[in-house]
């Protein structure tokens, strides 16, 4: 039905003339019931107040204040709540009402003193709770406001929370101390020490004050106090090693940071501190176990300034570690010209070092990027017919000109792409996985090793072998001699063939070359964790097959070794073992797609709490880089990361992994190179 307002509202204002206030509330009320108005509201609210019904005039007053605001007439909204307040003067949620629109309309401290009015009803009314989530309200809308904060300090101690006034007046006074009004920073912080007597920072912030006021007495006094209450907080004790430094008190400030040190060993300031003070008193070795952390921070955060400046005391006791990091920060910063002067330098230290592998590396390097630089073109031929392998290298070429995917002989020597990552030398950085190294070397301390692990599991005729191919190598070398020696007078050599006394050295033929095993030595737990079986338990079969596999590898016949170790993988007992031989002879091969089937068989096979696990998922990170899935090696190499993050060479596969396609190949390469 269609209500007449214009009708309604006379027979109201008539009612209400005549002294008929229910009469004519019960008109207005009707114009409700089109809807929400807060004029009506207000009208209804003014007439319950004339007849003396505050109760009702409150209610009314209220919903008329929430529909303007509501509609966005503020001023309204205000007038209303205040209408409110004039009837009930501590009415709290008209007081937070006002607070909140002042602050909607920018009037901040208008809004504060609402809310300062507020907490103080509550703290009357014993509602600790309500009266602390107002004052967080008015800390929201001022913290920059001292002089409010000062207010909520004091509020805080009213409402009987004494921390928290110690907290804000400790937070106010250090911020009066860092705009350099030290009286009025110390009385607040006087106060906060006051309220809580253990307030750490309060104390600390006195100890800077007086510090600054010349009261050094004082400012020990505070410092200590507060250690004495947290003697392991590093911001203590740093401060306190700073004072006693700034105080000619050397001795005791390196004391207090050993101190820090062990409580905190990451702590990369005290050590920067501790380092600078065994450099003035010449403890040079000393400094560089404390700097050499923060030069590397330096160097990893981009600040190659401080890590310059920090590098340079150390130039004649650690000229090597020096200088791979200043070629770093050359690498980084892009200067052609000195980076290739450095590489120089850095390859005749590691000549001198004997680290010859690695010059070699550095002068390829210099070779990339100036094809003509005539000392680094001698320095690799040098270094290739040093190595032995400037020699192989020619040798291996025809072969790979004709032979087909498969059939690589074991002269041949991987490319670059196919190389698997183990084959390289781990110490010679990142940069050695990718470099145009055409053969590798032969290593007689891997070879020595693989030697040393057969004769241990008592496979003698593979340990001997190889103790033989070393002679062929080092023929002067006594131990090796000694160690044939041990074959020839064992009980076991009684019923073999007797070993030649005089070993003969000679020139090894093609086929006789052994390639360098890429099995990575940590795999070898693996291997070394299953015992030879006892005589009447020894699965005949399964050991010959695998035994059988191991030789073809050495051999470099890895068809045939793949053969015999499919079968030995079926040995229920030593099921990871053998498939691990199987999956790096694929690896050898070049087989990438299968290594990666039989690495992921072992790595559901173990367990991650293995101490081998890590470095199953290393192979197996490294068999789908070469698979060509990058993807899936960058997730094995950064879960390897997170567990350990410096294992092995991750963090440089990592990056390499990772760099964009679209960069040139020089700055792909300097990326990928760390000298450190």
């Amino acid at each position: 039905m269609m209500l007449n307002k214009t009708s309604i509202i006379n027979t109201a204002q008539k009612l209400a003339s005549k002294g008929m206030i229910d009469k004519a509330i019960a008109e207005w009320e009707k114009l409700l019931e089109n809807g929400k108005d807060g004029n009506v509201y207000n009208t209804i609210g003014d007439l319950y107040l004339k007849k003396g019904s505050e109760d009702n005039a409150v209610e009314s007053f209220t919903k008329a204040a929430e529909i303007f605001k509501k509609d966005g007439f503020y001023p309204k909204a205000i007038a209303l709540y205040r209408k409110i307040l004039n009837i009930v003067p501590n009415d709290v949620n008209a007081i937070i009402s006002i607070a909140k629109l002042n602050a909607d309309k920018g009037l901040i401290a208008n809004a504060i003193d609402n809310y300062f009015k507020a907490a103080e009803i509550y703290h009357r009314e014993g509602s600790t709770e309500k009266a602390t989530k107002v004052v967080e309200r008015i800390l929201q809308l001022s913290p920059s406001d001292l002089e409010s904060r000062k207010k909520i300090a004091y509020l805080y101690f009213r409402l009987g929370l004494r921390e928290r006034a110690s907290n804000e007046y400790s937070s106010i006074g250090r911020e009066l101390q860092k705009n350099g009004d030290l009286e009025k920073a110390e009385e607040m912080l006087n106060k906060a020490v006051e309220y809580e007597p253990q307030n750490t920072k309060a104390l600390s912030g006195l100890s800077g004050v007086a510090e600054k006021k010349g009261e050094i007495d004082r400012a020990f006094e505070c410092l200590e106090k507060a250690i004495s209450f947290e003697p392991d907080n590093k911001t203590l004790l740093l401060n306190y090693a700073t004072l006693l430094q700034s105080n000619d008190r050397v001795e005791e400030a390196g004391t207090a940071l050993i101190q820090l040190i062990e409580a905190h060993p990451d702590d990369l300031r005290a050590k920067k501190m501790l380092g600078k003070i065994y450099l003035d008193k010449d403890l040079l070795e000393q400094a560089w176990e404390e700097i050499l952390p923060c030069v590397d921070d330096a160097l990893e955060s981009e600040n190659w300034t401080e890590a310059l400046e920090l590098l340079q005391s150390f130039n004649e006791l650690h000229p090597l570690e020096v200088k791979r990091r200043m070629l770093t920060i050359c690498i980084a910063q892009d200067d052609e010209e000195t980076i290739q002067t450095e590489q120089l330098a850095l390859a005749g230290m590691y000549e001198k070092e004997s680290l010859f592998h690695e010059a070699l590396l550095l002068y390829r390097d210099v070779l990339e990027t100036n094809p003509v630089d005539a000392t680094a073109s001698g320095k690799v031929l040098e270094l290739e017919q040093q190595l032995g392998i400037g020699e192989q290298a020619t040798q291996a070429q025809p072969a790979e000109a004709t032979a087909e995917p498969g059939d690589r002989s074991p002269l041949d020597t991987p490319s670059p792409e196919e190389a698997a990552p183990d084959t390289l030398d781990s110490s010679a950085g990142p940069s050695s996985s990718t470099g145009m190294m055409e053969s590798q070397p032969f290593n007689l301390a891997e070879r020595k090793a693989e030697a040393d692990f057969f004769a241990q599991q008592g496979l003698s005729d593979e340990a001997l072998a190889i103790y033989e191919e070393i002679l062929t190598h080092d023929p002067e070398n006594e131990e090796i001699k000694n160690q044939i020696k041990s074959f020839s007078s064992s009980p076991e050599a009684e019923d073999q063939t007797e070993v030649s006394e005089a070993v003969v050295v000679k020139e090894t033929e093609p086929d006789e070359i052994t390639p360098k095993s890429t099995l990575d030595d940590d795999l070898k737990d693996i291997f070394s964790s299953f015992e030879a079986p006892e005589e009447e338990q020894k699965p005949e079969d399964y050991e010959a097959r695998y035994q059988a596999g191991i030789e073809y590898r050495q051999k470099g016949l890895f068809d045939e070794a793949i053969n015999e170790l499919r079968i030995a993988a079926q040995d229920s007992e030593k099921t990871v073992r053998n498939t691990t031989m199987l999956a790096m002879c694929y690896m050898e091969k070049g087989s990438y797609p299968m290594a990666v089937a039989e690495f992921t068989k072992v790595m559901e096979m173990m367990s991650p709490d293995e101490s081998t696990y890590l470095h199953v998922k290393y192979e197996l990170a490294c068999a789908c880089m070469k698979n060509g899935d990058k993807g899936k090696a960058l997730e094995f190499f950064t879960e390897i990361h997170a567990q350990k993050p410096d294992f092995k060479d991750v963090s440089d596969m990592m990056s390499s992994l990772d760099v964009p396609a679209k960069e040139n190949i020089t700055k792909q390469k300097r990326d990928r190179v760390s000298y450190i």
